[in-house]
């Protein structure tokens, strides 16, 4: 979560007491599930927003007790199920529910999480995770023999099992409806030939994804989703008009609370897919209360450090690279095909000469770009036979403003300090 303090107005008229950040994922044309993230949460009246708080509180208190003969994950499935079968045929229900990453892992905890508390349920799936061969024991079940093959055996049984599941999701299917990063996923474990590498692989994956899973719905988005609203799923018209007014994304405050888990109002499918389909620490979750989550934080502290460490110099760098594409735009109006688009080539040497405009001895002027961007994007400015350099140049230094404005780097005037180049040595400092 990063809060960008430059798009913060002093007062502005919300429509309800409490604030989230709250997005929607279309299932059908006219029916969507919220995408709820409570990483941030805006009590704009307290005393207005009292009801909702201690409905949310008692849900989340509720679900960290035992329940004899059933499960807080159970709740869950019921709902989800039951507010579906408003809206469409049962028969449908099962594959719409299907389409959440989380509904197996829900459906697995639901299994395991009989008469538990939830962290007596973490418990259970860091010890059935925690080495491979207690892994591949839980893979292959309590059958007759299982128990008494030798770890080996075991080991190579289990993965060829499981190598057999992942291979059959790379079918044409989900080349073509997954996330191509999700299917590269896929291609890459079904492609690892050794078994105890691809069981750690598997074993970790399967780990994070129902740590994650138990999370959500237990303290998390889904469980403060279902306290508060009472369901997951809404005809879009009714989100428009009663639940769109909770969301930060309403009042273009989502602009403000900057968070990578967040999903916006109306996404598609594929979109949500890409996000909530990710099991990577660090990214969309942290598990921070786990060793993983631990080291995912560290990790992902010294890629924001090192952001921050060579941000000045990015911004240094942009400047020798406009000036040398100014000077190949104006060489290549000189040559025999000097006449070839010749009024983009105009185009781009004016907005890369408007950017230069930014750069001062000391300084680049982050807000001054942020506020001409519209002067630097046309057609003319990002044609090309192929993919733009001027485009990208432009589209590198959007990339670079952000990250100085996400990362408080510019001063109160909205520059960027730029490192000092020593003429004589050829060196910044």
């Amino acid at each position: 979560m990063v809060i960008e303090p430059s798009e913060v107005p002093l007062t502005i008229p919300v429509e309800k007491p409490l604030l989230v950040n709250l997005g929607s994922v279309a299932v059908t044309r006219d029916i969507e599930s919220l995408a709820l993230n409570n990483d941030t949460l805006a009590v704009v009246d307290g005393q207005a927003a009292s009801a909702d708080i201690k409905k949310i509180q008692q849900f989340l208190y509720g679900a960290s007790l035992r329940r004899h003969g059933s499960s807080v994950f159970d709740t869950h499935l019921i709902s989800h199920a039951t507010s579906l079968q408003q809206f469409v045929p049962p028969f449908l229900v099962p594959h719409l529910l299907s389409i959440d990453p989380n509904y197996e892992a829900l459906q697995h905890l639901a299994a395991i999480g009989m008469g538990k508390t939830a962290r007596e349920v973490r418990q259970d799936i860091i010890k059935a995770t925690e080495n491979n061969t207690i892994f591949s024991q839980n893979i292959l079940g309590n059958g007759p023999y299982s128990q008494f093959l030798p770890e080996s055996e075991k080991i190579r049984q289990a993965a060829a099992l499981l190598r057999s599941q992942v291979q059959s999701q790379l079918g044409w299917f989900n080349w073509l409806f997954l996330p191509s990063a999700q299917y590269q996923q896929f291609k890459m474990a079904a492609s690892i030939s050794d078994d105890d590498k691809f069981l750690t692989i598997m074993r970790e994956k399967n780990r994070m994804a129902l740590l994650k899973t138990n999370i959500v719905y237990t303290s998390g988005p889904g469980a403060v989703a279902q306290s508060w609203l009472g369901r997951l799923f809404f005809k879009r018209e009714e989100i428009n008009e009663r639940i769109a007014p909770f969301s930060f994304a309403h009042y273009r405050l989502d602009k403000v609370f900057i968070s990578d888990n967040g999903m916006p109002l109306h996404a598609n499918a594929k979109e949500a897919l890409a996000k909530m389909s990710g099991t990577e620490l660090g990214k969309t979750n942290d598990l921070s209360w786990l060793e993983e989550g631990q080291n995912a934080t560290v990790v992902r502290e010294q890629k924001i450090q090192k952001i921050l460490d060579n941000l000045p110099q990015n911004f240094q760098e942009m400047r020798g690279k406009v000036q040398a594409h100014i000077k190949k735009i104006e060489v290549d109006l000189e040559g025999c095909f000097g006449f070839y688009r010749y009024r983009e080539r105009h185009a781009k040497i004016r907005a890369l000469q408007g950017i230069l405009t930014h750069f001062s001895d000391g300084f680049f002027d982050v807000d001054g770009f942020q506020n001409a961007l519209n002067n630097y994007r046309s057609n003319d400015i990002s044609a090309s036979l192929w993919k733009s350099e001027t485009k990208a140049l432009i589209d590198d230094l959007v990339q670079f403003c952000e990250q100085a404005k996400n990362y408080e780097l510019t001063n109160s005037q909205g520059q960027v300090s730029l490192p000092v180049l020593i003429p004589s040595a050829g060196l910044l400092v």
